[in-house]
C-alpha cells in the first residue's frame, strides 16, 4: 500500500473511533507503567460479580459489536471475502458439534435409564 492509501485509511479510522474509544485503544496497547496494587479478597469478588451480571455483558458485547463492525466496514472485498467463509466454517463446525453431543447425550441417558432399572430389578 502506499503512504497516501494509509493516511486514508488512518483518518478513516479516526472519524469513525471517538476520543475516548482511542484512548481505551491506546492504554490496551500500552502497558501501564505504574503498577497496580493486589486486590483484596472482596474487591476480586465484587469485580467478578459485576462482570457476571447482565448489565456489564449487554455493554461489552455492544462494545465487541461495534468494533466488529468497524473492522468488517474497512475490509476490502477480498478480506470480506475470507472472512464470510471463516464465518460460515465457523458456524457448520458449530452446528456439527452441537448435533454430536445431543446424540452422545441422547445415547447416555438410554444407558443410564437401562442400568438404574436393573439395578432397582436386583434391589439395590
Amino acid at each position: 500500500m502506499s503512504t497516501t492509501n494509509l493516511q486514508s485509511k488512518h483518518k478513516q479510522s479516526d472519524s469513525v473511533m471517538e476520543e475516548g474509544e482511542q484512548n481505551e485503544a491506546l492504554n490496551f496497547i500500552q502497558p501501564s507503567t505504574s503498577k497496580k496494587g493486589k486486590l483484596s479478597g472482596f474487591e476480586r469478588n465484587k469485580r467478578w460479580r459485576e462482570k457476571k451480571g447482565s448489565d456489564f455483558k449487554k455493554v461489552e458485547s455492544a462494545r465487541v459489536e461495534k468494533i466488529r463492525k468497524n473492522r468488517i466496514a474497512q475490509m476490502s472485498p477480498t478480506e470480506l471475502n475470507k472472512y464470510k467463509m471463516a464465518a460460515c466454517e465457523r458456524k457448520r463446525k458449530s452446528r456439527m458439534l452441537k448435533k454430536q453431543k445431543e446424540m452422545e447425550n441422547a445415547g447416555s441417558s438410554l444407558t443410564e435409564t437401562v442400568g438404574s432399572s436393573s439395578m432397582h430389578a436386583n434391589g439395590n
